[in-house]
């Protein structure tokens, strides 16, 4: 609802008769970004508020009230071992980092910490600590006397800068600036000098004083060296010194009752009127969580009257100018977020999707973490992504070696660890030297054959070898008889086997079979299969070659299952499939051979089903097809490849609209299950692969459906 009196020469009292607000769930989260997912495990840890992870492979935790724990976890990311620290005593503890100096044997700890009350905090009871020695006992305060609010603003998060100097982010004393009478958490404490701010301190100058307690005046200049790097910062709880140079943060907006300076020119000490703006008060209601780039110098809108701060944000609360040094917010969170733990994400997990995005904890509105993809110019938010969710209250975030993030769930009192699930990563090769479709394709040597097929002019017999060591492509002996696509390729024993195939898209199909011998290139022509088919699928169990399906010569679909013995060079006909089906996906796995979908297909030209999302496995032991689980897409000239004893979908076409797709779906034979992959990134259907030393290779194809060619070869692996 919005009501205006339109820039009148005074304001407009608006009654109703009735007015009620109902909550109601809000939009949900935007997705993660593609590939990205989790397992997750957890630990227990008393309110955990700050985390670092020390040279010493242990993850340092420090609870609400002191206690800081340095754990050593298993490869199951459980604690094997918990040093507890108790140095600090009874103190509210927010921040935590690792001395840069720090080394394996010789971990050094910063702390920062404050009064412990949670409803009457103690005016300058921040300190910065350094705790060192054996059990971490010997406590040095290298800063005293930082601002402390009534409530729970105190020193935050600290940070080493690569300049070497301590960062501090400080939390303001106040809602909005200036202090009020409305007995809100924030009492009647007014901002100080060193409050609501980055500051910066040159720890390692061996003059430095820390002393900064002004106990003459609270409200006085702070007789340290600790200084003022970012102003206007109302509680930044973290910050992060990115891989770009810049530094990033999260600022809380207002959600209490607050109050900005009574006046907008200094000085403006005093009390605010905590009546709404738009009524003439101090009052700028509630504000939202805002993203910031933090430079030196630069104020970022919150008031702070002992610094002469007195206009809020832009000014256009109390109808003035903004400060010249003002700097508008880089990017808006959302309301009630309390976005609080700050990472950069560093590792190259998920094939780099997440590197360089800045991860925030979400404490209060999502629970979640989120992830900022900085632009590159490092000026502007390009997207941002809830990555995960369900947290307890959210707050410190931590990143280990592997690309384990590490989310301390403060209410949950525990550690959740969310360790990158390998979904694969795609990465493009040196193209095929012509654009084709329906080529055969199998791995054999360390080699890709890609065989046969068409391009836009010809059947082509062509046998073309690429090598992944050199990325390089070279060809091969043609293959006997005539150009034909959608043969079966398969490697067994050495050699390659190429049966069927056909002339024409419905209809010419081939008996023919020859192997291929690299040891003295040259082909074999074997006996001919007893059913001419062309898009059959095909696998190797045992010494054994398996070939089902496919379209015969008629144009009609077969459930035909013929078997071919190398030693013997003859043929047996065996089980037929349950559906008849051309052009579908196939492999051997755990010695069963797998179909999946493909196409059925009637001798007068119609279509039972073009899209088939089926799967049959047969067991040459008992001579008997089974159904598995169906995949999540339909599909037919899918290409198949096989890691880690499954078996990855890939692309294919679909009949609604004839389309290629990229969809890549893997298939567990243990399980029965499907998951869901990085899609190709150059969707098509009708390509070669095979896979060689853990990776798929996926070349040529239809990126469209139908009759179009490419020539792209793209690698998958995990």
């Amino acid at each position: 609802m919005f009501a205006s009196h339109r820039n009148g020469p005074a304001s407009l009292t608006y009654s109703f008769d009735d007015f009620s607000v109902t909550a109601v769930a809000g939009p949900p989260p935007p997705p993660p970004p593609g590939g990205v997912q989790f397992t997750r495990v957890s630990f227990a840890v008393p309110n955990p508020t700050s985390m670092a992870w020390g040279p010493d492979n242990r993850l340092y935790v420090s609870e609400i009230f002191g206690t800081i724990h340095a754990f050593t976890l298993n490869l199951s990311g459980q604690p094997t071992a918990d040093q507890v620290i108790t140095t600090l005593g009874s103190r509210l503890t927010l921040g935590l980092t690792i001395d840069p100096l720090s080394t394996p044997n010789n971990v050094i700890l910063w702390v920062s910490h404050s009064n412990p009350s949670t409803s009457a905090g103690q005016a300058n009871s921040g300190i910065i600590s350094r705790l060192q020695g054996p059990g971490f006992a010997t406590r040095t305060d290298v800063i005293t006397g930082l601002p402390r609010a009534i409530a729970n603003h105190a020193t935050n998060s600290i940070h080493f800068g690569p300049d070497g100097k301590l960062y501090i982010a400080q939390g303001g004393n106040t809602g909005a600036g200036a202090p009020n009478t409305a007995n809100t958490e924030f009492g009647t404490m007014a901002e100080q000098p060193l409050s609501a701010a980055l500051l910066v301190a040159d720890v390692r100058n061996p003059t430095f004083d820390g002393s900064c307690n002004n106990t003459s005046d609270i409200f006085g200049p702070p007789p340290c060296d600790v200084q003022v790097y970012s102003s206007g910062l109302r509680n930044m709880y973290d910050f992060v010194f990115h891989s770009n140079g810049s530094i990033y943060g999260p600022d809380n907006g207002l959600g209490v009752t607050g109050s900005y300076p009574p006046r907008p020119t200094p000085p403006c000490t005093g009390f605010g009127d905590t009546r709404l703006w738009t009524q003439g008060g101090n009052n700028p209601g509630e504000q939202p969580d805002l993203f910031q780039r933090l430079q030196p110098g630069k104020y970022y809108g919150h008031p702070n009257p002992y610094r002469n701060e007195c206009v809020f944000k832009d000014g256009s609360y109390q109808g003035v100018s903004p400060l010249p040094n003002y700097q508008p917010p880089m990017y808006n969170l959302g309301a009630h977020k309390s976005a609080d733990g700050a990472i950069e994400y560093k590792a190259d997990a998920f094939c780099g999707a997440l590197k360089n995005n800045v991860l925030l904890t979400n404490y209060s509105v999502g629970d979640d973490v989120t992830a900022l993809r900085i632009s590159s110019d490092g000026l502007s938010v390009a997207s941002s992504s809830s990555i995960a969710g369900g947290f307890n209250d959210p707050l410190p975030l931590a990143q280990g070696p592997d690309g384990t993030i590490y989310v301390g769930e403060n209410s949950g009192s525990k550690v959740t660890e969310l360790v990158p699930a390998p979904l694969g990563c795609w990465r493009g090769r040196q193209p095929l030297p012509l654009q084709l479709l329906d080529a055969g394709g199998a791995a054999l040597g360390g080699k890709l054959y890609v065989v046969a097929g068409k391009t836009a002019s010809a059947h082509q017999s062509k046998v073309y070898v690429f090598d992944p060591g050199t990325n390089q492509w070279s060809s091969a002996p043609d293959l006997p008889g005539v150009g034909v696509e959608n043969p079966a390729v398969v490697a067994l024993a050495g050699k390659l086997y190429v049966f069927g195939g056909g002339t024409d898209a419905f209809s010419g199909a081939v008996t023919n079979a020859a192997a291929f011998d690299p040891a003295t290139s040259t082909w074999t022509v074997l006996a001919p299969m007893p059913t001419a088919r062309q898009g059959p699928g095909a696998g190797a169990i045992g010494t054994k070659i398996y070939v089902a399906g496919g379209m015969a010569g008629n144009g009609a679909s077969l459930t035909t299952l013929e078997v071919y013995d190398p030693a013997t060079n003859s043929w047996t006909t065996a089980a037929p499939m349950g559906t008849p089906r051309d052009n579908p996906g196939s492999t051997a796995l755990g010695g069963k051979l797998y179909v999946f979908g493909g196409r059925i297909r009637n001798a007068d030209g119609s279509t039972t089903n073009g899209t088939l999302a089926t799967v049959e496995a047969y067991d040459p032991a008992t001579n008997t097809w089974t159904g598995r689980a169906s995949m999540p897409t339909g599909r037919r000239t899918s290409i198949v490849g096989t890691l880690n004893g499954h078996a990855q979908v890939m692309g294919g076409e679909i009949m609604s609209n004839g389309g290629a797709f990229g969809a890549n779906e893997e298939y567990d034979p243990v399980t029965n299950t499907w998951r869901t992959l990085p899609s190709l990134p150059t969707p098509r259907h009708g390509a070669a692969s095979g896979t060689i030393n853990g990776v798929i290779y996926v070349v040529g194809g239809g990126p469209v459906g139908g009759t179009a060619f490419t020539d792209v070869n793209e690698a998958f692996d995990f």
